[in-house]
């Protein structure tokens, strides 16, 4: 028994858009943009066999956007988790000794002073930071 399926199956985006005449469609086009959502329109537009008859060309003529290739790679094989992990390694200045946060605000300060001397033409690209 063949079963029936609750959602209608568009044989091509034209289909979906016109009826049997191509110069009168089927619906008022002011009552089909009330009903058909953009989620639906695309679909209707991926699932037409038009549009991944284009798909198919664009591949084999080699004039398909490397973005829509990559999308459609996603789509096949799903998208991999992309996650940043930072880790703080900055040192606690309440766990170095004396000596320790001295040696440091000497180091600081020499920094400081070399930063200073530097004449404007001295860096690379004359940004201001």
């Amino acid at each position: 028994m063949a079963r029936l399926s609750s959602k209608p199956t568009v044989k091509s985006l034209y289909d979906a858009l016109h009826g049997e005449d191509p110069q009168v469609p089927t619906v008022d086009p002011l009552e089909l943009a009330t009903k058909l959502t953009g989620k639906n329109f695309s679909k209707a537009v991926v699932e037409s066999k038009q549009y991944r008859q284009s798909i198919v060309r664009r591949i084999v003529t080699d004039t398909l956007p490397s973005a829509v290739e990559c999308k459609l790679l996603d789509h096949a094989w799903g998208v991999p988790k992309q996650r940043l992990e930072i880790e703080d390694k900055t040192v606690s200045l309440e766990d170095q000794s004396p000596e320790q946060l001295e040696a440091r605000a000497l180091l600081l300060a020499k920094r400081a002073r070399q930063l200073r001397e530097r004449t404007p033409s001295e860096d690379s690209d004359g940004a201001i930071h």
